[in-house]
């Protein structure tokens, strides 16, 4: 059986073109990217496009990815986070990076103060951390859109 290539080989494949790499990739961070843009947006609507842009940033950049400072799903929640936080500008809220920390922390009832530092453990903090926000997530979104979405 053929051992399937780590993350940071499939977004140097996917980032030449190709689909099969990207799908690859895609399928193997989009649930828990989509749960957690959702468990920070509280919305279907908001978690897709962020979770759609994510990817796109991903595959317009993937040489800002450095993996000797954290794993592919670790980056992959940031540039969500950042993506929501940019949402939330758009929208009219000024938003610093303190205010994104009560932001966050009022939807997971989490203090994100330890994880948004630039410590040397932070990213570990922050994979961590992510991994009990999506705990909850539902499975599935079409749940999700019933509940009042």
């Amino acid at each position: 059986m053929l051992e399937q290539p780590d993350d940071a080989t499939l977004l140097i494949i996917a980032s030449r073109g190709d689909s099969e790499g990207f799908r690859q990739l895609f399928h193997r961070h989009y649930e828990a990217v989509f749960c957690f843009a959702y468990r920070l947006s509280g919305s279907v609507s908001a978690a897709e496009e962020i979770t759609q842009d994510c990817f796109l940033s991903l595959l317009q950049h993937p040489v800002r990815y450095n993996a000797s400072r954290g794993s592919l799903k670790t980056y992959v929640y940031g540039i969500a986070r950042n993506l929501f936080l940019k949402q939330l500008r758009r929208s009219g809220l000024d938003v610093n990076l303190e205010d994104s920390g009560a932001i966050i922390r009022r939807h997971e009832g989490l203090d994100p103060g330890s994880w948004i530092g630039c410590g040397s453990h932070s990213g570990q903090i922050f994979g961590n951390l992510i991994e009990q926000v999506v705990e909850g997530c539902p499975k599935t979104r079409e749940g999700d859109a019933q509940n009042g979405d």
